[in-house]
């Protein structure tokens, strides 16, 4: 099978998203699969044929998107069989958030911050245009883009479906 994951940063020394996907890559090349990741970059160790994704010098929420739609249409074209993305992405096989809802994320950062500045950073949320996509691509994969999305523990499961309800048959654990 050839496998095309998407994702912006590719190196697994970043954290717990980026070292689960390596292992997940690793896996499946060990499998005899074919695994090709479409992002900006990648490390040097980071497991799979890695293909950078060209994106302009754009505002931080149209490079999102345009990370999104370029990675996609690259895997596509590219021939692979079933795509796998890490983040936000509006078209897509397999979304794998390693987070809940990202408006359930930013709701609850915004709470804990108190009355007058919860205020303030919801303000700031509602008019930022990295917020704005990622919250855009999520609705995308979440009511139609993405085929399956598998979801790291019963939290996440939860937040998704509370906040896309539509979405529960597509959500696995």
């Amino acid at each position: 099978m050839h496998v095309g994951v998407l994702v912006d940063r590719h190196d697994p020394a970043r954290g717990g998203m980026e070292r689960a996907l390596s292992r997940l890559v690793a896996h499946l090349l060990a499998a005899g699969h074919r695994v090709d990741v479409y992002g900006i970059s990648a490390a040097a160790h980071a497991p799979g044929t890695f293909h950078a994704v060209a994106v302009p010098a754009l505002p931080r929420g149209a490079l999102e998107r345009e990370l999104a739609v370029r990675s996609s249409d690259a895997a596509r074209r590219d021939g692979c069989d079933v795509t796998i993305a890490t983040r936000h992405a509006p078209v897509v096989d397999v979304y794998w958030p390693h987070g809940g809802a990202h408006g359930v994320t930013l709701a609850a950062g915004e709470a804990s911050r108190g009355a007058l500045s919860g205020a303030v950073s919801r303000l700031l949320h509602g008019v930022s245009p990295r917020h704005r996509a990622f919250l855009e691509l999520e609705r995308e994969a979440l009511t139609g883009g993405a085929r399956c999305v598998w979801c790291v523990s019963e939290m996440v499961r939860r937040e998704l479906v509370q906040a896309y309800p539509d979405s529960a048959a597509l959500l696995e654990l």
